[in-house]
């Protein structure tokens, strides 16, 4: 899919899941993006991810 869709490196990929509960189920997305070579996290909160994109596009 990431292929597919010219998604590489150097984009970073946000996931925010709101839902404590399914936090550690859904956790496994970040290895896989790893796996794939693109960087990418996980969040509880959307100001913990918006923070976590600015600051990289501010590297």
């Amino acid at each position: 899919l990431f292929e597919r869709l010219e998604i590489d490196g150097q984009y970073r990929i946000a996931w925010v899941e709101m839902n404590p509960e399914a936090y550690r189920t859904i956790f496994f997305i970040e290895s896989v993006l790893s796996n794939r070579g693109l960087p990418g996290r996980v969040f509880l909160e959307v100001e913990e991810a918006r923070n976590w994109l600015l600051k990289a596009s501010h590297s």
